[in-house]
């Protein structure tokens, strides 16, 4: 549980789960909740399957209003 984890180092975390388009609503809900950081996931996929399937985690970090950490 990433909650219990952060607790484990001092540190707090806020989740939320929206629902919509992925990388839109990550991108509208950072921008109306004042949110100062965006960590999200890759597949870390490349070539051909990357142009077909497209990357949330390169759109969100194109349009974000805040910095992204995009883990692979």
């Amino acid at each position: 549980d990433a909650d219990a984890r952060a607790a484990d180092h001092g540190r707090s975390i806020d989740t939320t789960v929206v629902v919509g388009q992925p990388a839109d609503a990550i991108v509208d809900h950072a921008t109306e909740n004042e949110i100062d950081l965006i960590v999200v996931g890759s597949h870390g996929r490349t070539g051909f399957s990357r142009v077909l399937l497209g990357s949330v985690a390169e759109r969100i970090a194109r349009q974000a209003p805040v910095p992204v950490t995009i883990v692979r």
